[in-house]
């Protein structure tokens, strides 16, 4: 497939219809922790064994992304997906038909696989739909999907469990996923990825691939900070926010359409300035955690936590933009793998950080823990990052003018050869 052409249009349907299968899969990686309860009683363990279902789920990508991501490198890119997405709805199927414990566990495991596969393929193949300047809108559509799981994926499967069982909500996930399994398969176009294209030297010392450090090292600082706080948030919105019990979740679901709007947001400038709209949402996080920290009540942290939710929800999308921005055509598959092992490895970092903190020190401290981590974050972006991204900008253009240079020296040294074949035909 050909890079589209500057005139090409905006494939927002094919975006949409991976947003769709993004949000899907969300919903299963997150289902546990809405009907919880109900699974501890069901299976008869502990609420605490079965909130390591989602931990689980975190590691097996952050251990498998990557690995995966290089084995399965000479496949298309499409193909990838609909393995992938039909792996995380086979897994939430078995999930919603698991006798014991250990056999879904062992399902949480399968999903975390296809989830890794999946994150790292569908932003290259997201980015090859468009042009280099719509790279981070259209990347910031399909993370739409991740949003829409928290806002309304999580809670309608919670209903599910609540009103039938929580087996239900498993099995209407593993459904939905297959159909968008085959839905990819018959609407989407075949694309190839870059990666299996032939390669000079070793990968490993590939120039993208070191670039590629710097994003990565930004997702694991911000992300540790965020998901130090977040994963606590309900606790500390009931203690140091000052909120009572009943309005809990209706925080929540704000902190989700905040989350929405900031994507939204992001989507429209996410082209126009990488480094400084970086910095912006990263200090704009810093900020509303600063300010939960020292105000307390149910106006000022219901305000306080919608700011954070649109301030943190554009980064995913900055830094995969970044990353696909830095690596060289050859390595430019491994992009997404790399951040999705850098923010699974962040979110279950973040749960034993912000643990550690909660038992030394109580829930006020969690806000100034990400406050920490979130300023680590901004300085790389400030110091390190523009360094990479024009770095990786001139070597992109050296390799177009040395491609548009090719093109006429083949081109004339073809010419006489035919030539030569008309005069002796």
């Amino acid at each position: 497939m050909n890079a589209p052409s500057p005139a090409a249009r905006f494939p927002l349907g094919r975006l949409l219809l991976l947003m769709g299968a993004a949000f899907a899969a969300n919903t299963g990686e997150f289902l546990p922790a809405g009907v919880l309860p109900q699974m501890a009683a069901g299976l008869g363990v502990s609420e605490a064994r079965i909130g390591l279902l989602v931990s689980t789920f975190a590691l097996t990508v952050a251990i498998s992304a990557l690995p995966l991501t290089i084995l399965t490198s000479r496949i298309g890119q499409k193909r990838l997906l609909v393995i992938a997405i039909f792996a995380v709805g086979l897994a939430n199927l078995i999930s919603a038909l698991a006798p014991t414990y250990g056999l879904l566990a062992g399902s949480r495991v399968l999903g975390g696989l296809g989830h890794g596969l999946f994150w790292s393929t569908a932003m290259p193949y997201a980015a090859s739909l468009v042009r280099q300047a719509q790279v981070g809108r259209a990347v910031s559509v399909v993370n739409m999907g991740t949003s829409l799981g928290f806002i309304l994926g999580v809670p309608l499967g919670t209903a599910i469990g609540l009103a039938v069982h929580w087996r239900a909500a498993f099995g209407a996930a593993g459904l939905v996923l297959i159909g968008f399994a085959l839905a990819v398969a018959v609407l989407l176009p075949a694309v190839p990825r870059p990666i299996a294209e032939p390669a000079r030297g070793s990968l490993l010392g590939d120039r993208g691939l070191h670039r590629m450090l710097v994003p990565s090292l930004i997702v694991i600082l911000a992300a540790l900070g965020q998901y130090s706080l977040y994963t606590y948030i309900s606790p500390w919105i009931l203690g140091p926010g000052g909120v009572t019990v009943g309005a809990l979740s209706t925080l929540l679901f704000v902190f989700g359409l905040a989350s929405a709007a900031g994507l939204v947001l992001v989507g429209v400038v996410a082209d126009r300035g990488l480094t400084m709209i970086l910095t912006i949402v990263l200090g704009a996080t810093a900020l509303a955690v600063v300010a939960m920290a020292l105000l307390a009540g149910i106006v000022p942290t219901a305000v306080l936590v919608a700011l954070w939710g649109i301030a943190f929800a554009g980064f995913p999308t900055l830094v995969q933009s970044a990353a696909l921005r830095v690596a060289t055509p050859r390595a430019h598959g491994l992009a997404g793998a790399i951040i999705a092992v850098a923010f699974n490895l962040a979110i279950s970092g973040g749960a034993l950080v912000g643990g550690q903190v909660l038992e030394l020190q109580g829930l006020a401290a969690l806000p100034w823990t990400q406050l920490a981590f979130t300023l680590a974050a901004v300085l790389v972006t400030l110091l390190v990052l523009p360094r990479v991204l024009r770095e990786a900008d001139r070597e992109h253009a050296r390799a177009a003018r040395a491609r548009a240079e090719s093109e006429p020296a083949a081109a004339s040294e073809s010419a006489p050869e035919r030539g030569t074949a008309d005069c002796t035909g």
